[in-house]
């Protein structure tokens, strides 16, 4: 009997020993490219909004993420026109298990705008937080400056309630778009916007949204996405006006 388990001991001490380890790969892959036409378009930056991890596409135009499974905000950032630039591009992916996630983005290197004079208009939108609650609401900041010394002109409608020429989407946790209540009738408008001249105006995020015949929402907790467009022109020239638009998320904890 003795004689028996030292063979059976002896014979899984073997096995065990034999067998090589396997090491499984537990991480997804985001694989990030931008091109124009047949082109690869290198030393973009691309950021994982979640993270704040910056990867610069290389000569391929490639860049790579390798994370935990899960949804994604992939922000490509410094693109090219048209219109005054850089700007950026954000889009949302779902990063499943041990598998390669593609997300590819258009950059227009023959979009540089040769007018100057549209280049000199700078539109930022700030969080206050990058993680907000009902206890501590997230105000979103929008900021225009003219920096030339061409006049503009934006509208002044209803639409825009938060700063003149400005509209906006938030985009929830599962990439759709929140409702907006519906805005009072008002006839649509100008404003001159001078050399030098800032517009500003302030968006609060307190958890609670309305749909357009106002019934009341609650915001679900996860990443938050506001994007953000200004509409400018120049004298009468609405036909050929400019649309700069931005972005910026945040973490909303319901409670």
């Amino acid at each position: 009997m003795k004689t028996f388990l030292l063979c059976v001991l002896t014979l899984l001490l073997v096995s065990c020993k034999d067998t090589p380890t396997q090491i499984i790969s537990t991480k997804s892959v985001i694989r990030a490219h931008v091109y124009f036409q047949d082109q690869n378009v290198g030393g973009v930056p691309v950021i994982l909004t979640q993270t704040s991890d910056t990867v610069r596409t290389d000569a391929n135009g490639i860049a790579l993420f390798h994370v935990a499974a899960g949804v994604y905000i992939v922000k490509f950032d410094s693109l090219v026109g048209p219109g005054p630039s850089p700007h950026s591009f954000t889009d949302t992916v779902d990063a499943r298990h041990s598998d390669t996630t593609k997300v590819e983005v258009f950059d227009c290197l023959a979009c540089v705008s040769a007018d100057s004079q549209n280049a000199d208009v700078q539109f930022s939108l700030t969080p206050s937080t990058s993680e907000g609650s009902p206890q501590n609401p997230v105000t979103i900041s929008f900021q225009i400056l003219n920096t030339g010394t061409i006049p503009k002109v934006c509208g002044v409608e209803c639409d825009y309630l938060v700063a003149p020429g400005v509209d906006y989407q938030i985009y929830g946790p599962d990439s759709k778009v929140l409702p907006k209540p519906s805005e009072p009738r008002c006839p649509d408008g100008e404003m001159p916007f001078p050399g030098g001249a800032n517009l500003s105006g302030n968006l609060i995020f307190n958890g609670t949204y309305y749909d357009w015949i106002w019934r009341p929402y609650t915001a679900h907790s996860g990443w938050y996405t506001v994007l953000a467009s200004f509409t400018y022109w120049i004298g009468n020239d609405y036909q050929h006006h400019v649309i700069i638009t931005r972005e910026a998320a945040f973490k909303w904890k319901e409670k």
